[in-house]
């Protein structure tokens, strides 16, 4: 296994689900057929699932880690950040519903826009998934699904928590998460073990009408928190134009 190989596994490790697009980006590397050639090659050797819509050529192939490569995995897992409870849950990937499948590749689509962005800006970006979270002391519980900073050329750095909401998620599921957040901040959990200002937040709703009923929960029930600094997005603006300034809708709480 080379080393391009062994990269690939690690972001299937990190993100579950992904396209040869997001690897492109990942791996940074300038030609698509390489990427699909190297993907061949660890399907062939059954170290990768692919799955691939035959009712349309316009979808691209989606990628998982096999048992094969759990097997592969652990035994490094010892020399590396590799979560050995994570590395279990592989077994039930082909069981894992379509929507979740979507939930991760949104993660991936948005980590692949703020690599272009950062890129674009000569910022440097720290993108952190669950699976990458996993054990870390003084973090939100549940875990967000993901944590990123940017570092500007001028030095300043903004952290931010991120979670995706599933298409036809319910109003409890949002109340709930804001709720979280609000006991996390007062119990003072972050400042006191981190020099940090404390993240931005941001939710991506399942759609516009999510978006709105979320708003006015944040200025509800985070009224006394002005601290807390919270970006609305909706799925459909993610996939049309990536995680960006445009696309994010600050919050006011006052």
């Amino acid at each position: 296994m080379n080393t391009n190989h062994h990269h690939i596994l690690h972001f299937l490790y990190r993100f579950r689900f992904l396209t040869n697009t997001h690897l492109q980006t990942f791996l940074q590397h300038k030609y698509h057929h390489r990427i699909s050639l190297w993907l061949s090659e660890l399907t062939r050797q059954k170290y990768i699932n692919k799955k691939s819509d035959s009712h349309t050529i316009t979808s691209p192939a989606i990628y998982s880690l096999t048992s094969k490569a759990r097997a592969f995995l652990k035994k490094e897992s010892r020399d590396t950040n590799l979560n050995m409870n994570n590395l279990d849950q592989i077994w039930r990937t082909p069981k894992l519903s379509d929507q979740f499948q979507q939930h991760c590749l949104c993660i991936a689509d948005i980590c692949c826009s703020l690599m272009n962005l950062t890129q674009k800006t000569e910022a440097r970006l720290l993108f952190r998934t669950k699976n990458d979270l996993s054990g870390m002391e003084h973090l939100i519980q549940p875990l967000p699904d993901a944590f990123f900073s940017i570092t500007e050329k001028s030095e300043a750095k903004k952290f931010y928590l991120l979670d995706v909401f599933d298409d036809h998620a319910p109003k409890i599921a949002y109340t709930a998460k804001l709720r979280s957040y609000r006991e996390y901040f007062e119990s003072n959990e972050w400042h006191d073990n981190t020099e940090a200002p404390f993240p931005n937040i941001i939710f991506i709703c399942s759609d516009e009408r999510s978006q709105t009923y979320v708003s006015k929960q944040i200025k509800y029930l985070l009224n006394d928190h002005s601290d807390l600094c919270f970006y609305l997005s909706t799925w459909e603006e993610i996939r049309e134009k990536g995680l960006n300034r445009e696309v994010l809708h600050k919050v006011i709480v006052e």
